[in-house]
């Protein structure tokens, strides 16, 4: 997955386009396809990023590794917390698929298994840069907000897929959707952490097992069933038995001693 894949819309951010092609703009305005120029500032960011973190990126810095004048940033992004918002929005807007794809499947389980094997191949540019901005976000109110609001929105439409695939019968439903969709997140993002630096680890056979493990833990056709659900039935009740027997052989004993006590002489 790239993140230059994004969905850049018109009029985002700051820009204010009044066509797709301008041929003249304003004192001070850049003029040429406002999509695109924004598109490329933001790679172009995240480039330095990646390289360099969030410390090394400035309006200054921007505009010089873009080749443009710091105007032109301005005209796109306030400040720099402007441009690592937008970066992070460049992210969700790439792993937004998943859930569209899942919901409009007839299999969402076979979705969630190409969203995993996504994440453990992930390019090492889009991971430095995610993991360089969650370090930032305990610096900038405003990029820990876009984080906490696109992750709680992939969440939430994760979780209608998931009771969509609930539906469907291939996926468990003793466990509520939304459950399902937090330990689905956690497994992705400890393997977003960790499939980069154990390379060694993450050959494609494991982690085509480590798919097949995740699919099974929400697979409705390998939870509990009946001859389970019969099985702990039975050790509930042998248990409760011991139990039973045990607190009736107690009384049993003190019933004993009490009866053959000596009686009192006073």
């Amino acid at each position: 997955m790239r993140l230059d894949e994004d969905k850049d819309k018109k009029g985002s951010g700051r820009t204010r386009a009044r066509g797709d092609q301008p041929t003249q703009g304003a004192r001070g305005r850049p003029v040429g396809d406002h999509v695109a120029r924004r598109r490329e500032l933001l790679r172009v960011a995240g480039a330095l990023v990646a390289v360099k973190g969030c410390s090394g990126l400035s309006i200054r810095a921007l505009a010089t590794a873009a080749g443009c004048s710091t105007g032109t940033v301005t005209y796109y992004f306030a400040n720099k917390d402007d441009i690592t918002a937008a970066l992070a929005d460049r992210i969700f807007d790439a792993v937004a698929v998943w859930p569209e794809r899942a919901k409009a499947s007839t299999e969402v389980e076979k979705v969630i298994a190409q969203m995993l094997r996504s994440v453990m191949t992930l390019e090492t540019q889009a991971w430095s840069i995610w993991f360089r901005l969650l370090e930032d976000a305990g610096h900038s109110a405003q990029l820990t907000n876009v984080i906490r609001a696109r992750y709680l929105q992939f969440r939430s439409e994760f979780a209608d897929a998931i009771r969509l695939g609930q539906n469907q019968g291939g996926i468990r439903n003793d466990i509520a959707a939304e459950f399902l969709a937090d330990q689905i997140c956690a497994m992705a993002d400890g393997w977003l952490m960790s499939a980069p630096i154990e390379k060694e680890r993450f050959t494609s056979a494991r982690r085509e097992a480590l798919v097949d493990a995740a699919l099974k833990l929400i697979d409705q056709r390998l939870k509990l069933g009946v001859d389970g659900a019969k099985t702990a039935a039975q050790l509930h009740d042998a248990h409760h038995g011991s139990a039973c027997r045990c607190v009736s052989a107690r009384f049993q004993l003190h019933n004993l001693q009490v009866h053959s006590d000596p009686p009192s002489t006073e």
